[in-house]
């Protein structure tokens, strides 16, 4: 009886160390090791009573069951901006996501360019225009679509 104890326990030890590695594996890209995710918006989406993708003149009204992905809004990485905000596709941006909150507060998050291997995209929350967020193309993509902003696949 105790071996067989051992054997499950070993077996759900087992689980439990690889079932997150595969996740890793899984095409999405994380945080390195030892850099916490920077939150860009945070959630839940039920603090907001609008969310919305901006570009031009086309805006695009996110629902609830939706926004999960921009409520919390995480970013894989965070860096100062070394460069003009031009080179990160943020002056301009192409486009924008706006949160109106409960309380009347508005948010601001403004949407670049992706990166070199389009795995991730960059973004600013002003007024803080001196730190650029690295947030998921995966995460963006969709919901740019809306707006008629088609970003490189990887």
């Amino acid at each position: 009886m105790t071996r067989r104890v051992t054997r499950r326990g070993a077996a759900l030890a087992a689980v439990l160390v690889l079932v997150p590695a595969m996740a890793c594996q899984s095409g999405k890209k994380a945080a390195p090791a030892g850099e916490p995710v920077r939150i860009v918006v945070a959630g839940p989406v039920g603090a907001y009573r609008e969310i919305a993708i901006v570009a031009g003149a086309a805006r695009a009204l996110i629902q609830s069951d939706a926004a999960g992905p921009l409520a919390p809004l995480l970013a894989a990485r965070t860096v100062p901006a070394a460069e003009p905000l031009a080179s990160y596709g943020l002056d301009p941006p192409q486009a924008r996501v706006e949160y109106a909150t409960t309380t009347g507060d508005r948010i601001l998050v403004e949407i670049g360019h992706t990166d070199f291997d389009h795995h991730f995209v960059y973004v600013v929350r002003p007024p803080d225009r001196a730190t650029v967020d690295l947030v998921p193309t995966s995460v963006l993509a969709p919901l740019l679509a809306r707006v008629g902003i088609a970003l490189p696949s990887a």
